[in-house]
């Protein structure tokens, strides 16, 4: 059967579909979600059912949706407090409030290119995961085709009223030779007819039939316009025919665009070779959008330029093996920080950040219930930082700063847990929020306040 909406899950989580799915739906929910898996190389798949007759549909951390003929399932980031606990999502102002969320955090990490600007008047309507990847998409789209559609030089090979070019003279003595008013002819024709805007023409119509978003809705529309003289073409030939496509200075301007065109089309049925035209998957890692994220909130709160996935040395002295990379390194005055990013909502339950067990005892009545942040940071994690120290410490002096950061939902209080290492580099755990701030550098705590 069908269901009357998409089901919606937060990540990580676990939903029961008993009565709502059929064995058929679900077997198509995994063939997507396995085909998406495998077309982007991952290890396992980021959408499962379980339990005694797999009833339990389980989510892990990709976002997004995935849709398959007479079912769709909309996988929501956990970027509020409500969503920590259940997996399933209640109602639409919940999911409207995670979508803004979602959105900060793509403008905060400069994914496609998209500013706060660009998406306050997506605010005034609900927006729907179809609508952020359609407008991802047709924002940087329209603003190139206003530019000037691109064009270029196609061979022609036809028989015409009148000599266009140059006479086809084998085709003209062969099949054209009885016809007194036509002429077989080739010639060269400046169109707007090439793969790449039949590849941008099929992505805009595969969206517009999803979304609703008025505002989404009229830039797929706008675009639409300026591909009226371009072939309609299924997402299979279009994704062909750019296979090879080849880029130079006439149109690298339209690569953004391109991107997710090329993205969105991959995760259709055609693409994935399950399904058809309803079946549809587009995912987002949420680990690779918190660390894009993490690492422009702290470029915003240092000031400085901030290296990401920058080299420190290796595990192996002889031979030279196993090369370390932390998420992020900088130096802000005369100190020196490494830092990592973890995706984990570490604070769960509470409403205070995380604070080791001496500050908490010295405020007991604030604390109350709280928990210890040397019982929740995994012990891997804090190694794995003081060999990054350790790596670094063999160019300096004195030993780095480290820091782990890790996302925030709570209105308790807001502040840095500070310790000392085994090593003696300070550590710091810091918090970031992850709804929309005034200014990036408030999503960071980094002085002791309370919110």
């Amino acid at each position: 059967m069908k269901p009357e909406a998409p089901i919606a899950v937060s990540e990580w989580s676990a939903v029961s579909v008993a009565g709502i799915l059929d064995s058929d739906q679900r077997d198509a929910l995994c063939e997507a979600a396995e085909a998406w898996r495998i077309s982007n190389a991952l290890s396992s798949s980021p959408l499962s059912f379980s339990g005694p007759h797999g009833e339990l549909l389980c989510a892990a951390q990709y976002v997004g949706v995935v849709e398959v003929p007479g079912a769709s399932v909309e996988i929501y980031p956990k970027l509020d407090e409500h969503f920590l606990d259940g997996g399933q999502i209640i109602s639409p102002q919940q999911t409207g409030a995670v979508m803004h969320n979602l959105l900060w955090m793509l403008e905060a990490a400069g994914y496609m290119d998209i500013s706060e600007v660009d998406t306050a008047h997506l605010e005034e309507h609900p927006v729907t995961f179809y609508d952020v990847f359609a407008y991802l998409m047709a924002r940087n789209l329209l603003q190139e085709l206003q530019a000037g559609v691109p064009h270029a030089y196609r061979t022609m090979r036809n028989a015409v009223p009148a000599v266009r070019g140059r006479i086809n003279i084998l085709e003209q003595i062969t099949t054209q030779w009885n016809r007194m008013d036509r002429i077989a002819c080739i010639w060269d024709e400046f169109t707007p007819n090439i793969p790449v805007n039949r590849l941008f023409k099929c992505a805009c119509r595969v969206l517009n039939v999803r979304v609703s978003n008025p505002v989404v809705a009229r830039l797929l529309s706008d675009c639409l316009v300026y591909f009226d003289s371009v072939e309609d073409v299924d997402p299979k030939t279009a994704l062909m025919d750019v296979q090879f496509f080849r880029w130079d200075r006439s149109n690298d301007r339209l690569k953004t665009s391109f991107d997710m065109a090329l993205r969105l089309l991959a995760g259709t049925g055609y693409s994935l070779g399950t399904g058809g035209a309803e079946t549809f998957v587009f995912l987002v890692d949420m680990n690779s959008l918190f660390e894009a994220y993490a690492g422009a909130v702290l470029e915003s709160a240092f000031g400085v330029p901030i290296e990401q996935q920058a080299y420190v040395g290796t595990l192996f002295r002889v031979p030279e093996k196993v090369r370390q990379y932390p998420d992020y390194v900088w130096a802000s005055g005369d100190e020196r920080w490494i830092a990592d990013a973890k995706y984990k909502h570490l604070a769960k339950g509470q409403q205070n950040s995380l604070r080791f067990e001496s500050i908490i005892a010295e405020e007991a009545e604030d604390g109350a219930g709280d928990l210890y942040a040397h019982r929740v940071v995994n012990t891997n994690d804090i190694r794995q930082l003081t060999v990054y120290a350790e790596l670094l410490r063999k160019r300096e002096e004195t030993p780095p700063n480290i820091m782990i950061v890790y996302p925030f939902v709570g209105n308790g209080i807001f502040e840095v847990a500070e310790a000392t290492a085994w090593n003696t580099s300070r550590f710091s755990l810091i918090p970031i929020r992850v709804v929309r701030q005034e200014s990036l550098r408030n999503a960071l705590a980094l002085k002791q306040t309370k919110s």
